[in-house]
């Protein structure tokens, strides 16, 4: 009995540091082969140093035994087994903290199968110390898409796990229409259910979202960020013009993202950065002797691209991007509260409001000093004028087809900026009204005075909390 405990205390201690991070399997299932994985070949160096061990594997190899412990469902038997083990005490110590959030987010595994991660936060109190802890707690396969049938899951899985809705606290999801939806998202349905769960949204995924549909306000946004992905392809394709590229960039070009607006950032400053020596690369490839014809047009078509009306772009999407993304880094920090967090988003709308007042002129002037540097035009093409047929009644010409190129521009970079405060003003409502309810429990506010204003100013809300605790 105590030589088996002891081989399979071995083998728990080797699978618990496998499971870490660390695949277990390989390609065979025999020890001692070659890619038999890590697992058995951790097995198999454990044994070189401790008798027991290696009279067992001794024992498995010469096929003495047809008791290993080392077959695959045993793995996954104990690895089942372990994992039981750390959501039993988990979910005891939610039970024991009574109130609890709920962290709930979807996402397709390798297997194309949708899997919602299960995560709880709750106070664990001890003798000694009181902490908030954020613990994953399981995998659940949904089959729903709508918020009604998503809840319905959530709901469901929170009754297995021998938790009340009624003593849920709060709920977070990332702001996507099914899930944050006012009327029929899955925090709509779980607040029908229980009114003091309330819903705050991911704050850096909200963000995110912001950026992205302001890329996308006009075909001229759209059209810009895609030559920026071109330039990046037209390197990145050829391992040469890349060697090329880089003997004379100190700073390396990135791809563009559809869905990250971090990505969005990395690929655009250092165009913007180098926007020069990009054109004089792609020039030296023009002129490069016995250079392929293929590379030679995609050459002198970048180039085409790369006008005045660009080098504007890129400097207003750096102003823009730069704002954004620094405070989506602040957002994703660790030990940043939801106050803070509502207080970066109104500074992040104010900054934005100034950019949109102060005007594009700069950038224009900006991008125009730029384009004498570069040796381009410094002027916005001329479009050709759209003639608009004239009827007997009509006695005015298309006044939209006479704006001047500078006009329309600033007109599209407002459609950003109206595009970014809008999304900001409705997205972050709901983090708003909890960072505002609660506000009386920040730092700023315990001092006994004002703790007592704000309890006087506020009193139905510190009704309803104390209700809560």
């Amino acid at each position: 009995m105590k030589k088996w405990k002891d081989i399979l205390k071995m083998i728990v201690d080797t699978i618990l540091f496998c499971a870490k991070n660390l695949a277990l399997r390989g390609s065979t299932e025999v020890i001692g082969e070659q890619n038999s994985g890590i697992f058995l070949n951790l097995i198999e160096l454990i044994s070189h140093y401790y008798p027991l061990v290696a009279e067992h594997v001794a024992s498995v190899k010469a096929k003495k035994t047809t008791t290993s412990y080392f077959s695959p469902r045993i793995q996954n038997e104990l690895i089942e087994l372990l994992g039981q083990k750390v959501r039993n005490e988990i979910l005891s110590n939610v039970r024991e903290a009574k109130y609890y959030s709920v962290l709930f987010d979807c996402t397709p595994d390798a297997s194309h199968k949708e899997q919602m991660t299960q995560i709880f936060r709750y106070f664990h109190i001890t003798e000694e110390t009181c902490t908030i802890e954020e613990s994953f707690v399981d995998f659940i396969e949904s089959h729903e898409k709508t918020g009604n049938g998503l809840a319905a899951e959530i709901t469901e899985k929170l009754e297995k796990d021998g938790l009340s809705i009624s003593d849920c606290r709060g709920q977070g999801y990332d702001n996507g229409a099914n899930m944050s939806g006012k009327y029929n998202g899955v925090q709509a349905h779980i607040h029908s259910l229980n009114e003091f769960a309330r819903f705050v949204p991911c704050a850096a995924h909200t963000l995110n979202l912001v950026g992205v549909h302001a890329a996308e306000v006009s075909p001229l946004m759209i059209a810009f960020f895609g030559k920026v992905q071109a330039i990046f392809n037209f390197f990145s394709s050829s391992t040469l013009r890349w060697e090329k590229l880089m003997e004379t960039l100190t700073i390396s070009l990135k791809g563009n993202s559809d869905t990250s607006w971090s990505a969005k950032k990395e690929a655009i400053i250092p165009l913007h950065r180098q926007i020069k020596e990009v054109l004089q690369v792609l020039e030296s490839i023009i002129h490069t002797p016995k250079t392929n014809a293929v590379s030679v047009c995609s050459a002198k078509e970048l180039i085409i691209q790369i006008d005045f009306s660009f080098v504007c772009l890129l400097d207003f999407r750096c102003q823009v991007l730069s704002l954004i993304d620094r405070e989506n880094k602040l957002l994703q920090s660790k030990n940043i509260s939801i106050d803070i967090a509502a207080k970066k988003m109104k500074g992040l709308k104010a900054s934005i409001q100034n950019l949109r007042d102060v005007g594009v002129d700069n950038i224009i002037k900006a991008a125009a000093e730029t384009a004498i540097q570069i040796g381009i035009e410094g002027d916005f093409p001329l479009k050709r004028k759209r003639k608009v047929k004239q009827m007997a009644l009509y006695e005015a010409e298309d006044d939209f087809c006479r704006l001047s190129p500078e006009t329309d521009f600033g007109s599209q970079c407002n459609l950003v900026f109206d595009s970014i405060l809008t999304q900001i003003e409705w997205r972050f409502e709901a983090m708003s009204a909890v960072s505002s309810d609660f506000d009386f429990l920040s730092g700023h506010s315990l001092s006994p005075k004002v703790q007592w204003m704000n309890l006087r100013l506020k009193p139905k809300i510190c009704l309803k909390f104390t209700r809560q605790i």
